[in-house]
């Protein structure tokens, strides 16, 4: 899925420092990304977190209720190891 219709989602995930896999697990609902990289994603966009999260949730076969609801990852990320 194309979170933007100009770019492709290897661009959107260098632009946000993250792998295209992670972008894809995220973008499927199948990772819970922290509040970092959701707001890195979005700026990558120009969008807000909240036009985000219904982009990603209207992606998904399972709704991402965990992040609409705050409830992102805690844990470190690809962005957080360095």
């Amino acid at each position: 899925m194309h979170i933007m219709k100009n770019k492709t989602q290897i661009q959107i995930a260098a632009e946000a420092g993250i792998t295209q896999g992670h972008l894809s697990k995220i973008m499927s609902g199948k990772a819970n990304p922290t509040m970092r990289v959701l707001k890195k994603i979005a700026k990558s966009n120009r969008i807000s977190i909240a036009s985000l999260i219904k982009k990603i949730e209207k992606s998904c076969i399972t709704p991402t209720s965990q992040i609409a609801k705050g409830n992102v990852a805690k844990g470190k990320t690809e962005l957080d190891r360095g």
